[in-house]
């Protein structure tokens, strides 16, 4: 009997320790909610040790008719710091229900740190899809949120050299894509680059390459605008699969050479990855399909042979994407796709 009461009392305990070590813990990190997944990515890898990072939608859907549902307040008001990117509807409800009630980073707030919205091709319109997808931008999201951190911790020196390995990430990334994009567009210079979705501008413009956006509702207009004789790549988001607009591209690149890639450009919540990474994924499989395309000349392709062409842009996009990841890796001892 006694037995079993000291067992039971060391049982006690050792939970009584666990709760108050679990307490001291998550009471020592900085609770941040987010909208998306990719931008979970970016302020995990930031500050990989003193966060805890809430996210309300999956990634997995198209954010712009997700209904507004009550449960999110909840979630963002357990933390100190909410992350909009002022792009979807609910974000705009969230902000106004929450407001004096925790910190919420402002579209203000990124821009005085630099964030700028690309302008459609040939336009002076603002293309406010995707801008986080510039790692410039991102940076300037993660800055406006390290300012906010000096305010509420007490650990700055741990944020501060968090931080600043961030920045140095951010310009290698930086000039990786620039130097790979010459190397696209000197390999792929006949391959014809479609945005269908807004957003993945930004992706192409990381890589100063050009591209033809397609805005919503103009998808026919701008198709005949296209010299069909060279071989184009459609980029989608990933949550559009099996959308009208998908098999609007699908229907034309079967009659035509080219193929569609799926960027996640908002992430998701059941990839574990980091900002960069996932961006340095993403060029990996734009230059394995422009490498594809590029050999694929007009008069050549018979109908029968687009199968083999998507299978050849599967391929070489997968190996190509793990050839730079790894490579990286190696090259930099420590640093955590």
């Amino acid at each position: 009997m006694r037995e079993v009461v000291t067992v039971m009392r060391t049982l006690q305990l050792i939970i009584i320790l666990l709760f108050i070590t679990i307490t001291v813990v998550y009471s020592y990190l900085i609770n941040i909610t987010v909208t998306v997944p990719i931008e979970k990515y970016a302020i995990s890898e930031a500050f990989p040790d003193i966060v805890h990072v809430s996210v309300l939608l999956s990634g997995e859907t198209n954010p712009h008719y997700i209904p507004f549902r009550l449960s999110m307040i909840k979630i963002v008001e357990r933390s100190q710091i909410y992350v909009p990117l002022w792009h979807f509807p609910i974000e705009y409800r969230l902000a106004e229900l929450i407001k004096n009630r925790i910190t919420i980073l402002t579209l203000e707030d990124y821009k005085r740190e630099g964030l700028i919205f690309l302008n459609y091709p040939g336009t002076n319109i603002p293309d406010t899809h995707g801008w986080w997808l510039d790692p410039d931008n991102m940076l300037a999201l993660i800055t406006a949120l390290y300012k906010k951190m000096l305010d509420i911790s007490t650990d700055r020196m741990e944020i501060e050299k968090d931080y600043k390995i961030f920045v140095k990430r951010i310009l290698q990334l930086n000039i990786f894509l620039r130097d790979f994009g010459k190397i696209m567009k000197r390999e792929c210079k006949n391959v014809i680059i479609i945005c269908a979705n807004p957003a993945t501008l930004y992706v192409v413009h990381d890589l100063g390459l050009d591209c033809v956006v397609v805005r919503e509702g103009e998808n026919i207009n701008a198709i005949k605008s296209i010299n069909m004789n060279r071989p184009i790549l459609v980029l989608l988001a990933s949550f559009q699969r099996g959308t009208k607009i998908d098999w609007f591209y699908r229907t034309l690149v079967r009659k035509h050479p080219g193929t569609i890639e799926y960027l996640d450009i908002l992430g998701s919540v059941n990839v574990n990855i980091t900002y960069t990474g996932l961006l340095y994924n993403i060029a990996g499989k734009l230059y394995g399909a422009c490498i594809a395309l590029s050999h694929v000349q007009n008069h050549h392709v018979e109908k029968s042979s687009n199968s083999d062409l998507i299978y050849v842009t599967y391929v070489l996009s997968v190996l190509l994407a793990i050839c730079v990841i790894v490579i990286l890796s190696m090259l930099r001892r420590g640093y955590r796709f």
